[in-house]
């Protein structure tokens, strides 16, 4: 008779972190919620996005995960010289808030890279991602067909061209 060593299913290996992987995976279906938006452009997503940071993070430093810094060169170069073009030329809070989106999404970024260093919870990412990504468009797909313009984002100003809930419709191929 011969042992067959059991493997655990990946999700097994996310143990008590699933609330990190989760949150991830939450911030992932809600990037597509743009509208209505808050004060300085935020909105629902916003939230879902600052918690998902914070749990990866956490989730980096016990599981002994070194923080990846995708294009922190280049950001770094950006707000560096947004903040001098913003010093002499005056831009106020509108440049300090265009700094703040940078490192924001530059933030995102490196949690996303950071939780894709381990294989399962980068394999829970990309599911959430296209999974939520077939629902939105086919709510998008429903949207259209049924006349519902202020749910499929279609107005006078851009044509046909759809955007869901994020607002414009440059954005919505960026996520689909």
């Amino acid at each position: 008779m011969t042992a067959v060593p059991l493997v655990a299913h990946p999700a097994m290996h996310l143990g008590r972190w699933r609330l990190a992987i989760a949150a991830i995976a939450v911030a992932v279906v809600a990037l597509p919620i743009l509208r209505p938006a808050g004060p300085g452009n935020t909105g629902f997503v916003d939230l879902a996005l600052v918690v998902a940071m914070l749990l990866a993070a956490v989730w980096a430093s016990v599981r002994g995960h070194a923080l990846q810094l995708p294009y922190a060169l280049p950001v770094v170069l950006t707000v560096m010289a947004g903040s001098l073009a913003a010093a002499t030329a005056g831009g106020g809070g509108h440049t300090l808030l265009a700094l703040a989106q940078d490192v924001f999404v530059f933030a995102w970024s490196a949690a996303v890279a950071t939780i894709g260093q381990d294989r399962p919870a980068l394999d829970a990412f990309c599911r959430a991602w296209a999974y939520s990504a077939t629902a939105w468009s086919a709510l998008l797909l429903f949207a259209e067909l049924a006349g519902l313009n202020w749910l499929s984002g279609i107005n006078v100003r851009d044509g046909i061209r759809a955007s869901l809930t994020l607002g414009d419709p440059n954005l919505a191929p960026d996520y689909f």
